[in-house]
């Protein structure tokens, strides 16, 4: 089974430290690849709430992350719609729009399965593929900005809070039921 994390900031960067400790556990098969791709760099902001260091400030996302995880099989610095590539799973943890749009659409069209992972302040939002793409996309909604898993408002006060890492572990899990063929609840909503 191929993988692919879209997305390695907020969230993501937080998930690939989960699936690296699956793997370490040995709740992830070794037969299953995870690949990661986020075209963005490390900005100094980021430290405060996504998993890096100040010493990776300035290095591209997913391969700062490739390197400080074994298990991740390979990192793309690109866009998700330059891969050629296709995956079995894509677990979205992106914070722009029309990514996530797009991969939702490739997933319907290739009869693939997505987690659709979101944050936003102390709001989580997670899915697994639903039953129809209209009601996927429609939970989009209206606003065609891409977000930061932080409200800016918070973030310009220095008020940190931690939704990402919450749904980041809610991510690990519904994938390992994922693979475990134990799906559980498809969507789950919440302001903590």
């Amino acid at each position: 089974m191929k993988v692919l994390v879209v997305g390695c900031g907020g969230i993501g960067s937080w998930l690939v430290e989960h699936i690296n400790r699956a793997y370490e556990n040995e709740q992830i098969d070794l037969d299953v690849e995870v690949d990661i791709t986020d075209p963005d760099t490390v900005e100094i902001k980021n430290v405060k709430y996504q998993n890096f260091k100040k010493d990776d400030v300035i290095e591209n996302k997913a391969l700062v992350l490739k390197k400080r995880h074994d298990y991740i099989a390979k990192a793309f610095p690109k866009k998700v719609d330059q891969l050629r590539t296709t995956y079995d799973l894509y677990i979205l943890a992106v914070d722009n729009f029309e990514t996530r749009r797009q991969v939702i659409e490739h997933c319907y069209n290739k009869n693939k399965d997505f987690i659709d992972l979101r944050a936003e302040g102390r709001n989580i939002f997670a899915m697994i593929k639903g039953e129809s793409l209209k009601s996927d996309l429609d939970t989009l909604g209206e606003n065609k900005e891409s977000e930061s898993c932080q409200r800016p408002n918070e973030l310009k006060l220095n008020i940190i809070q931690y939704g990402n890492q919450v749904v980041a572990t809610i991510g690990i899990q519904m994938f390992l039921n994922y693979l475990r063929g134990n799906i559980g609840l498809r969507r789950i909503l919440l302001r903590i």
